[in-house]
C-alpha cells in the first residue's frame, strides 16, 4: 500500500495545478489544433523545456507527437500547457527499444488525470522490435477512469494482468460513447472473449478493433469452441447490437 500511495502522489504532482485549465472558455473560433511534433526534441527534460520555450502555440488545443520521452518530460509538458492555458487533445508516443525512453507509468497517469477530459487520441505505438512499456495496473485503471471522450486508443496490454482496462463492470469503466478505433498490442491472455464482446456491443461508434498477439482461442489460435474465428464472432455481436460497420483484425507483431 505505501508503494501505491507514493506512485499516486507522484502522478498527481506531475499533473500540476489545474486551476487555469478549469477556467478555460472554449469558443467555436478557437477550435484550431496546434501540432507539436516533439520527436527528437525530448531526449532530456531540459532539452524539451528549451524546445517548448522557443515554440509557443496560440491555440487552446494541442496534438502532441513524441518518440523518446524519458521520465521528467511529462512534467515539463504539463507545466507548459498549464502556463499557456492549453488542453492536450491528442497524445501519440512512438516508443523504441530502450526502456528508459518509454513513457513511464506515473507520466501516463499524470496525463490522463490532468487532460483526460479533453483527450480524443491516446496512442502508444511500438517501433519495430520495441519491448512493451512497463505500465502498471493503476496506469490502465486511471486511463479508464479519467478519459471521457476518447475516439482512438492504442496501448499494450502486456502488464494489464488483472484485466482492468476492458473491465466494463468496474465502478469507473472505460468510456465508450465516442470510441471509434482501438488497437491493443501484446494482448496475450490479458483479456477475455467476454470482455471483447461487451466492448463491441456497447461501443456503438466503434469502426475498427485490432488485436495483436491474442491468445483467446483454444491452444492460443484465436478459434472459439464453435470453430468460428474470433473476428467473425465479434463482428456478428456488434452487428446484432446495431453496429454493422465494425472491422475486427487479428494480427501478429510482425505483420
Amino acid at each position: 500500500m505505501p508503494k501505491r500511495k507514493k506512485v499516486d502522489d507522484e502522478a498527481c504532482r506531475l499533473a500540476g495545478s489545474r486551476r487555469s485549465r478549469r477556467n478555460v472558455v472554449i469558443s467555436k473560433a478557437d477550435r484550431t489544433v496546434h501540432d507539436f511534433d516533439l520527436r527528437g526534441h525530448a531526449k532530456t527534460p531540459d532539452a524539451l523545456k528549451c524546445y517548448l520555450r522557443d515554440h509557443r502555440a496560440q491555440t487552446t488545443f494541442w496534438a502532441i507527437k513524441t518518440d523518446d520521452f524519458p521520465r521528467g518530460c511529462m512534467q515539463v509538458l504539463l507545466d507548459h500547457a498549464s502556463d499557456q492555458e492549453a488542453c492536450i487533445q491528442r497524445f501519440v508516443n512512438e516508443y523504441g527499444k530502450v526502456y528508459k525512453y518509454h513513457l513511464q507509468n506515473p507520466e501516463l497517469k499524470a496525463l490522463v488525470k490532468g487532460h483526460g477530459k479533453w483527450l480524443t487520441h491516446l496512442q502508444m505505438t511500438p517501433m519495430t522490435g520495441a519491448p512493451s512499456p512497463k505500465l502498471q495496473g493503476c496506469g490502465y485503471r486511471w486511463t479508464a477512469q479519467h478519459t471521457k471522450i476518447l475516439q482512438v486508443l492504442e496501448i499494450s496490454l502486456r502488464h494489464d494482468v488483472k484485466r482492468q482496462l476492458l473491465d466494463l463492470t468496474r465502478r469507473n469503466p472505460l468510456r465508450l460513447e465516442c470510441l471509434q478505433e482501438i488497437i491493443l498490442w501484446d494482448v496475450g491472455s490479458n483479456t477475455t472473449i467476454e470482455q471483447l464482446v461487451a466492448l463491441v456491443t456497447r461501443a456503438k461508434k466503434l469502426r475498427r478493433l485490432v488485436l495483436y498477439d491474442a491468445e483467446l482461442g483454444e491452444n492460443g489460435d484465436n478459434i472459439t469452441e464453435h470453430g468460428s474465428s474470433l473476428a467473425r464472432i465479434l463482428e456478428c455481436k456488434a452487428k446484432e447490437a446495431g453496429n454493422d460497420i465494425l472491422l475486427v483484425e487479428i494480427m501478429e507483431q510482425n505483420d
